[in-house]
């Protein structure tokens, strides 16, 4: 069982609630445990959702109990769903190739904590796993009709060449890094591995967030057909510096987040 309150009241596993013929007790022995009735239908629809050969085999379990002693009882137990969720996947998730390499030849990725907007960490997730579907990878899908790029009409539109070697997109770099002078006196040029991963320094925090949505902004262009530009990346900063306000506001961390803008304050105002 994932509900805390029904754990605190003895119940942790199904086996727990279930009469020697492997049904679901009843509402008045179950009520001497202090269950409430809204706790009791909880119950309810989770044997309800159990297969029958899984009844079956709690059954048998009740049965014939097998005692581990490898389980300690005194274990501490996740507080939520998505905690115990997550504690069964990390056991046997595997990581992407692409992942596994980037781990082996890059000291660090970038951080997951550069932003509180979850739409631009999915991003970076998707980039760095290369799961950012530019033509080349449509094509081979059967999507589009040919794997070229969509403004040069010329080279096939790899991930590379879309956000890094396209012409629009140097240009984009070129006065984006400009830009990016007036407020991080030492940046000098962007190479690609700074626009892949960012910086792998802690006072760049803010520079690898701005990096992620000058990607994001190639890509939302992309799609829309126009030519990415300085001035559509100001407009998408100020939307996500309000976006961050707000979710740090809900989060009680408002100080946290505007030593993190710091530099772009007065940009921003």
């Amino acid at each position: 069982m994932f509900r805390n309150k029904i754990i605190k009241k003895g119940i942790t596993k199904l086996c727990d609630t279930l009469s020697d013929e492997g049904k679901l007790q009843s509402w008045n022995t179950l009520q001497n445990k202090n269950l409430t009735a809204s706790e009791y239908f909880l119950l309810i629809s989770a044997f309800d959702s159990i297969p029958p050969e899984w009844k079956n085999l709690l059954k048998g379990q009740l049965q014939n109990p097998i005692v581990n002693n490898n389980i300690s009882q005194d274990a501490p137990f996740p507080s939520t769903s998505r905690l115990l969720y997550w504690n069964l996947i990390n056991k046997v998730e595997s990581p992407p190739h692409v992942t596994t390499q980037i781990r082996r030849n890059i000291p660090n990725i970038l951080p997951r904590s550069v932003t509180l907007d979850s739409k631009t960490r999915e991003f970076q997730y998707k980039f760095l796993n290369r799961i950012i579907y530019t033509s080349k990878a449509l094509y081979k899908m059967g999507i589009v009709s040919s794997p070229t790029c969509t403004f040069c009409r010329k080279s096939e539109e790899s991930l590379e060449h879309l956000f890094i070697y396209r012409e629009f997109s140097r240009g984009f770099w070129v006065s984006v890094t400009l830009w990016l002078k007036d407020f991080f006196k030492d940046l000098d040029v962007l190479n690609a591995t700074n626009i892949i991963f960012g910086f792998f320094i802690e006072d760049y925090l803010l520079l690898n967030h701005i990096l992620i949505i000058c990607k994001q902004v190639i890509f939302q262009c992309r799609n829309r057909n126009i030519k990415p530009s300085l001035s559509l990346l100001k407009v998408k900063l100020k939307y996500v510096y309000k976006l961050e306000c707000s979710i740090a506001k809900q989060k009680d961390s408002l100080e946290t987040h505007q030593k993190k803008w710091k530099k772009l304050l007065s940009f921003l105002n």
